[in-house]
């Protein structure tokens, strides 16, 4: 059974970058406190978003597996499971004392990822919104171009993009030329994007006037007319849209 334990700080959100997309948390948690190395503490889920985990502390026996694998630093944790290939791994710490161990358990891909086909955008600010259609091949950057596009924005300044993930991580995705950001949006598409049906993002757009867009991911359509030229189209639209720069218009 090959342990991947970097869930049990979730604060550490290094770690959490490196492995979130390649492992599936759920399964893998529901599996830890299988064995009564964990504790799960659940809350609501969103709507759409499935299981969601608010916390996790380690139990006595977990406590004591630590102790016996001499681990002192969570970093090494993360660090001998990322080795599995060269077979340094967990699984033969594991293995050492519990000789019956005879599987590696592997845990699968998120059944979000690579979900093709249209994607419903439902954006909304200060009483305003738009519903958006955009390819699953649009990245986060063209997706945020659309936005202001449709709210008739300047794309001048800088943006991110704030979510929990279907696993129920924060994940920011900032703009291409953002200065020391750990994602760009300009490297994950929609097919990609780990967000639960019905699940929404929060789009901060110019971090001086601090404008924020509520995203709502409505439906993702295999079929829906869109010219084969486009990335996108505004399906429909209610409400003005603020003026960007009011106090320009004044002057």
């Amino acid at each position: 059974m090959e342990l991947i334990f970097y869930s049990f700080w979730r604060a550490n959100d290094e770690y959490q970058r490196i492995f979130k997309d390649e492992y599936q948390i759920a399964e893998l948690l529901a599996g830890l406190e299988l064995f009564g190395l964990i504790t799960i503490d659940h809350t609501k889920p969103d709507v759409g978003g499935g299981w969601k985990i608010k916390g996790l502390t380690l139990t006595q026996t977990g406590q004591f597996i630590f102790r016996v694998l001499e681990v002192d630093d969570k970093e090494a944790i993360f660090n001998r499971a990322y080795l599995r290939e060269t077979g340094d791994s967990l699984f033969d710490d594991f293995q050492d004392y519990f000789p019956q161990l005879k599987k590696r358990y592997v845990v699968t891909k998120s059944k979000n990822s690579n979900r093709t086909g249209i994607y419903f955008f439902k954006v909304s600010l200060e009483g305003a919104w738009r519903r958006v259609a955009v390819r699953h091949q649009a990245t986060l950057d063209d997706l945020a171009d659309v936005i202001l596009t449709a709210f008739d924005f300047d794309s001048d300044h800088l943006y991110s993009f704030r979510f929990l993930d279907t696993a129920g991580l924060k994940r920011e995705y900032l703009h291409p030329m953002a200065m020391d950001a750990e994602a760009f949006s300009d490297e994950i598409t929609l097919a990609e994007l780990p967000l639960s049906l019905k699940g929404s993002m929060k789009f901060i757009f110019d971090f001086g006037d601090w404008w924020e867009f509520n995203v709502l991911l409505e439906k993702v359509e295999e079929d829906y007319p869109l010219a084969d030229d486009k990335i996108a189209k505004l399906v429909t639209e209610k409400g003005e849209a603020p003026e960007q720069y009011p106090d320009w218009d004044e002057e």
